[in-house]
């Protein structure tokens, strides 16, 4: 007899749940969103807002004047790294050409990079510095 009360409770608890969680009718009515309560010519005015502003946004990120003042100072940078180079004497030009090992940015010849500098007129191959 006892199964039989706890199926009766379990069939009570699932039709509460199916219910929503409620056993009392609630006298308000089903939930309407803001936009399905508009009519159709305001509905399409918001909708022509938001692209417009979606448009706006997107054009604005296309055209950004700080992204353009960015690329204006990348290829100035670039100009001044190109100046650089062209600046080296020719002693800083064979050290950069000679010189093996790079640490913390820095570039630094080997004791031998200085004497293959002296000896050889170019350096030789390797992979990479």
């Amino acid at each position: 007899m006892g199964s039989r009360g706890g199926v009766s409770k379990l069939r009570n608890f699932s039709s509460y749940l199916r219910s929503g969680g409620s056993t009392a009718h609630s006298t308000l009515p089903p939930p309407v969103s803001r936009l399905e309560s508009l009519s159709g010519s305001s509905r399409g005015f918001i909708y022509a807002l938001a692209g417009f502003m979606g448009g706006s946004a997107f054009i604005y990120y296309l055209i950004n004047p700080e992204r353009i003042k960015l690329k204006r100072l990348q290829n100035i940078g670039e100009e001044q790294i190109d100046e650089r180079k062209k600046l080296l004497t020719p002693r800083e030009r064979r050290f950069i050409k000679f010189s093996s090992v790079e640490y913390k940015g820095r570039i630094y010849m080997t004791p031998q990079d200085f004497l293959e500098s002296v000896i050889e007129s170019e350096p030789k191959p390797r992979l990479k510095r």
